[in-house]
């Protein structure tokens, strides 16, 4: 039905129906238990697995209403190309051009709608893909990585007691890796200028390149 919405087919009924689907889903997901409620529960499964398997039939539920949708839209796309074929057969088919003329308005309207999904993915695929892949990342990323966190040490090199402490000592390392240096300064102004020295600030290149207030907005 949504596949019809979309490929705006749907009747008036079929609105409805899926007016009220959304409505009771909206309603089934507020009887859901809460994260509080269930952390009483004792746990059947770690952590790692339960995301896991969250994630994959997240995943499959997802896909699987877009192939609906998907199919359903192209459905009702093969069915006006047909009608639209036999309108135009007709040997006097000028009295048929008003209703041609609305299958092809959907036809249009379904088409830039589609254009429209591919370039906003397209755009998406650019910042995704922004920053090339090197050849040595991605021969680590085709080999199969078999290490265990249990390699991980203390500094002096001697083994954890449990996880939890190994697992305090790789959040304190990377909060350490990326937290901000202790030098960095409170006030960025002219930080770059600064950076840069008076005769590079000063080239035409450098001034040149300066965006205007109407361009930085």
């Amino acid at each position: 039905m949504q596949g019809k919405v979309t490929a705006g087919e749907a009747t008036e009924a079929e609105l409805a129906r899926v007016t009220d689907l959304i409505r009771r889903m909206d309603e089934d997901w507020r009887r859901i238990v809460t994260y509080d409620v269930l952390q009483r529960y004792p746990r059947k499964c770690e952590d790692d697995e339960f995301f896991e398997l969250l994630i994959d039939y997240t995943n499959r539920a997802t896909f699987n209403l877009q192939d609906k949708s998907n199919r359903a839209e192209k459905t009702v796309r093969n069915r006006l190309l047909n009608q639209l074929k036999d309108l135009k057969k007709r040997d006097r088919y000028i009295d048929s051009m008003p209703a041609i003329i609305e299958i092809e308005n959907k036809l249009n309207d379904m088409e830039e709608r589609e254009n429209a999904d591919k370039v906003v993915n397209y755009l998406k695929s650019e910042v995704l893909n922004g920053e090339k892949i090197t050849p040595h990342f991605l021969s680590l990323a085709k080999t199969l990585n078999n290490d265990s966190l249990e390699k991980i040490k203390k500094d002096d090199g001697s083994p954890f007691g449990n996880k939890k402490e190994r697992e305090a000592h790789i959040v304190n390392f990377y909060k350490n890796l990326y937290s901000l240096p202790n030098r960095m300064p409170a006030d960025f102004t002219n930080c770059v200028s600064e950076f840069l020295g008076p005769e590079i600030s000063g080239h035409p290149v450098v001034t040149g390149s300066k965006l205007d207030e109407n361009e930085k907005i």
